[in-house]
């Protein structure tokens, strides 16, 4: 079986150089810098909801936004939803 599958293969290593950030496209509509949240690590990458029927290849995507201390919109939301008094809320919605 080691003849089917040999243990070692040319490989070339040259289309995974490091290449300067002027020559790299950003593709969908992304943004060309990488920002990662400071607390979950989600990328501003990834967009949000969009019409992809409606998307172009001039589109721009709105992805998910982050604020000066580079704390996305996720992690914002999460924080006021935690100081949120959830007993409070129900028994205001029964009345």
């Amino acid at each position: 079986m080691s003849s089917r599958f040999p243990k070692y293969r040319n490989v070339e290593f040259e289309q995974y150089s490091q290449k300067s950030d002027d020559n790299l496209n950003t593709k969908f509509g992304l943004p060309n810098s990488v920002k990662f949240c400071t607390r979950c690590i989600i990328s501003n990458q990834r967009p949000n909801s969009a019409v992809e029927f409606a998307h172009t290849t001039e589109s721009k995507k709105q992805t998910i936004g982050f604020d000066d201390e580079l704390i996305c919109d996720a992690c914002r939301v999460a924080e006021k939803k935690a100081s949120i008094d959830w007993q409070a809320r129900e028994e205001e919605l029964r009345a």
